[in-house]
């Protein structure tokens, strides 16, 4: 798993992936992108008893503060990508993954829903790839997810942390306010008229270019820039 060793990221943090994990990231802010690790055990994923009620309500509760955390999330994959992390690579805002991963989503066919993944998954793939990958249950290889918008970027294994660190780089500089924003206004573009989404739009530009930010304006010449530091979790 990448340790997120960029020369030109400030920290490098690792912690295990939990509810604490998340609380922290919420009240102390120390990253301003979060790597978070996904790999699913073959025999665990295909042998998963299915969730009680109250289960999938806690789950969905976790990912959508994983969805709205003041940091850019990253989903690193790094083998079979199933049930409840297959949901958390879909809450995240990006997802690399490497050549051996692949993506499945058995649960219709077991007789219950996939969690919220009924509702993020479509927005990255469109309804008849997701009504496919839903219903047909079979798993989806790594480059066939890049090429249906599911994963951003797919490597070899032994390029994991070199793409990790590359991809970071591209994400700079990175504006928590305007990240947040956006991303909350790109979630309501499905669902929102146009009327009412435009009030929406303007209130956020307001927001963006009347709060001072980190690493908000241009860099003066001959200035260093801002730099996010990146913190693994799982």
């Amino acid at each position: 798993m990448p340790t997120c060793a960029h020369p030109r990221c400030k920290a490098a943090l690792t912690r295990p992936f939990s509810r604490t994990s998340v609380d922290w990231i919420e009240d102390d802010d120390p990253c301003d992108a979060v790597i978070v690790g996904v790999m699913a055990s073959p025999i665990d994923a295909l042998a998963a008893p299915q969730p009680d009620l109250e289960q999938c309500r806690k789950c969905e509760k976790l990912l959508v503060r994983i969805d709205r955390l003041p940091c850019i999330s990253i989903a690193a994959i790094d083998g079979p990508c199933r049930r409840f992390w297959l949901q958390l690579a879909l809450a995240c805002d990006h997802r690399l993954a490497t050549t051996r991963s692949t993506f499945q989503a058995r649960e219709v066919k077991e007789g219950y829903l996939p969690g919220m993944s009924i509702f993020r998954l479509a927005k990255y793939v469109g309804i008849g790839v997701a009504r496919r990958l839903l219903f047909v249950g079979e798993p989806l290889a790594a480059y066939d997810a890049v090429s249906f918008g599911l994963v951003d970027e797919v490597c070899d294994s032994s390029n994991f942390e070199s793409t990790c660190e590359h991809f970071i780089s591209r994400l700079l500089p990175i504006d928590p306010v305007s990240v947040q924003l956006a991303r909350r206004l790109l979630n309501e573009s499905f669902s929102t008229a146009f009327e009412n989404f435009l009030g929406q739009y303007l209130a956020s530009q307001h927001r963006c270019l009347s709060t001072r930010v980190r690493g908000s304006g241009p860099p003066t010449e001959g200035a260093e820039p801002n730099l996010p530091s990146a913190l693994k979790v799982g």
